[in-house]
C-alpha cells in the first residue's frame, strides 16, 4: 500500500513504478491526445519496434493505475489521460 501523506506527490510515486517503455508509451499516447491522433497498441508498437502484445500488456498496466483509459470501441475508440504525469 502507497502511503500518500509522505512528501511525495500521489503523480511522482506512480511514475517511479512505470518501466522506461511504459512512460515513453504514456507520453506517445498523451502527445496523440493532444495532437488529435490515433495511437493504436499496433502503430506504438510499430514506432518503438516491440510486440503488440508488449504494449497491450504496457497499457493494461497504465490503465490498472488509472493514468490512462480507452473510451468507445476497441477499433477507433480513444485515449482519454486520467493523470498527467511529470514526465
Amino acid at each position: 500500500m502507497v502511503n500518500v501523506g509522505n512528501d511525495k506527490d500521489f503523480t511522482d510515486i506512480v511514475v517511479e513504478t512505470l518501466s522506461e517503455r511504459q512512460l515513453v508509451i504514456y507520453i506517445m499516447i498523451r502527445k496523440a491526445v493532444v495532437d488529435g491522433v490515433v495511437e493504436t497498441a499496433n502503430s506504438i508498437a510499430n514506432k518503438i519496434n516491440l510486440s503488440s502484445r508488449t504494449i497491450q500488456r504496457d497499457l493494461t498496466r497504465l490503465k490498472d493505475l488509472n493514468v490512462i483509459k480507452h473510451e468507445g470501441p476497441d477499433n477507433g475508440g480513444e485515449w482519454v489521460i486520467l493523470k498527467e504525469l511529470n514526465v
